[in-house]
């Protein structure tokens, strides 16, 4: 079974922090960083510019990551030999890495590896574990990767990056209080001053207008409090079966000195330990109300995990 693992958020954060500690121990072999920058443009240059972001289509023959013609072999001497490289020089620093990646608050590494489609080899991106886990093996453990987020449609795009500062803070703030005074107010209103049916209708009106507000707004509010949560089916295309929006914090800080946070949509994917079979996060019910939890699609009341977006592993539930 693969040991490597294909996470967009991942391979940016390893090949970001490979790059740093390759700088850091003066690694004087240029040829297999090149190659590494190459694979890693390419990557970005394909996901940034396909309109389904599938990262398992991520794959490049050395013709195209070198630019050699293909009646040359120079381009499957130069990447089968400097991917080579690179990893005699992940070994050599293994230690000094480990150590590095763990400071960073990191548990993976990057990896280049290689498929073979049509007898023809393809190079890609991935991250390892730095952490073995023996429950691993007795497939109790499942690890979690974000992928990245197909195309969305126009009405999603103001919410896949959402900082949570300015009006939009006190927006979020007030308006659950500004809505309840609407409702007592209204409604009383209606009783005590005029109770015609055409003003029943409009306050009705208003009423299912605020609903369908609330059912928009639910997730965020759900963040604030939990760190995640899962969207609402309008903000996902049809082949998408759950979206999750999470808090992240910023570097920088609001006027008040608070860490700015912004809201993110993500999609979380993964394959069943158990069964190898896709899975899809949900809100627990009965004995994990309260928490989000994971289902696979071939067992759902059997093969069920738990969810931590921090760690990005979870659990045997059941």
């Amino acid at each position: 079974m693969e040991d490597y693992r294909l996470d967009i958020r991942d391979i940016r954060e390893a090949y970001k922090l490979t790059k740093e500690f390759i700088e850091k121990v003066k690694w004087k072999a240029d040829k297999p960083v090149l190659l590494l920058t190459r694979l890693y443009e390419k990557t970005e240059e394909h996901l940034n510019s396909a309109i389904n972001k599938n990262l398992k289509e991520v794959r490049f023959t050395p013709e195209e990551i070198t630019g050699e013609s293909e009646e040359d072999s120079y381009p499957v001497r130069y990447t089968a030999r400097h991917k080579n490289g690179f990893k005699t020089f992940v070994e050599e620093h293994k230690t000094e890495l480990v150590e590095f990646l763990q400071s960073r608050n990191v548990n993976f590494q990057l990896s280049i590896e290689t498929i073979y489609i049509n007898k023809n080899v393809h190079y890609f991106l991935a991250v390892r574990s730095l952490l073995l886990s023996v429950a691993n093996c007795s497939q109790k453990i499942i690890e979690y990767s974000v992928e990245e987020l197909p195309e969305p449609k126009w009405w999603v795009k103001p919410f896949v990056k959402m900082v949570f500062d300015g009006w939009k803070k006190w927006l979020f703030i007030f308006a659950p209080f500004l809505i309840s005074i609407f409702f007592v107010g209204g409604f009383y209103y209606y009783l005590q001053i005029a109770p015609a049916p055409i003003y029943f209708a409009i306050y009705a009106s208003l009423v299912a207008i605020f609903t369908f507000i609330y059912y928009i707004a639910k997730p965020f509010y759900l963040t604030l409090d939990n760190s995640i949560a899962i969207v609402s089916n309008w903000m996902l295309r049809i082949s998408q079966r759950t979206g999750q929006v999470e808090m992240h914090y910023l570097d920088e800080k609001d006027d008040q000195g608070y860490q700015l946070r912004e809201l993110r949509l993500s999609i979380y994917s993964a394959k069943c330990p158990i069964c190898i079979g896709a899975v899809f996060i949900d809100n627990g019910k009965y004995e994990f109300k309260g928490r989000l939890i994971v289902k696979c699609r071939k067992a759902q009341t059997e093969h069920v995990f738990s969810f931590d977006h921090v760690t990005k592993k979870g659990r045997l539930l059941r």
